[in-house]
């Protein structure tokens, strides 16, 4: 129970702490974009949507922008969200799995599969918008490929990690009733 309130905690204060930090480099950053969105804020029309040739346009047209967002937002700060949700997505689901109804027989490494998904899919996604922040070279159509293919895993993996974390929640909940 411990381990999963600390690791809430943590990702809590990360997820008021990061917007704090990234508004100081544009709105773009702010909205962090690239892992949320289709669209590059505060571009104008041309350059308004999130593909490869536009990202690399942004990022040779935002330097100091781009710096800022592989360091301080992506890393350290996004790299300690990311452990501190998967942690607090994982022990959770087994904390609630073992109170509850057809799931406490289960094994506990079963509930980390999901948040394993999600750090490792986000983790990906934040290697590789580093590097292509520092270097936008190795922007290629099939590295961009490759970062919208670990963000859409990030987005359904972190979107299951809650769903499993409620479902058992529900299910210790009705088991207490009981």
């Amino acid at each position: 129970m411990w381990a999963f309130l600390v690791s809430a905690a943590i990702a809590l204060l990360l997820n008021l702490a990061i917007p704090l930090v990234s508004s100081r480099y544009g709105d773009a950053v702010k909205a962090r974009f690239v892992e949320r969105s289709k669209i590059i804020p505060g571009e104008d029309t041309d350059h308004a949507s999130l593909d490869q040739p536009n990202l690399k346009h942004w990022i040779l047209s935002n330097p100091q922008s781009a710096g800022g967002y592989a360091c301080p937002v992506l890393f350290p700060l996004d790299y300690l969200f990311l452990f501190a949700l998967g942690a607090s997505l994982a022990f959770g689901s087994v904390f609630f799995a073992r109170h509850a109804v057809l799931a406490s027989g289960l094994p506990c490494w079963i509930w980390w599969i999901i948040p394993t998904v999600y750090v490792a899919a986000d983790f990906v996604e934040d290697g590789l918008l580093i590097g292509f922040l520092k270097n936008p070279d190795r922007l290629t159509d099939e590295s961009f490929s490759a970062l919208t293919s670990a963000t859409s895993v990030k987005i359904r993996s972190v979107i299951a990690g809650f769903c499993q974390l409620a479902a058992l929640a529900v299910l210790a909940g009705v088991k207490a009733i009981l």
